[in-house]
């Protein structure tokens, strides 16, 4: 059995968050929490490809 799943990594510092999507998992201008940089950062993420949201974020 294959493990389709990965953790998020931050896109500011590209530590591993405590987010983990599926291949087929659609998020948008999701708030992700990165421990390390102790901020949110508002992003979309299709087929594990992470970018920051063109909206500002909290």
């Amino acid at each position: 059995m294959e493990d389709n799943s990965r953790w998020l990594r931050c896109p500011d510092c590209d530590a591993k968050t405590r987010t983990k999507v599926n291949e087929d998992t659609v998020l948008i201008r999701f708030p992700l929490y990165c421990h390390k940089c102790k901020k949110t950062i508002i992003v979309n993420v299709i087929e594990f490809k992470i970018e920051k949201s063109a909206e500002p974020g909290t």
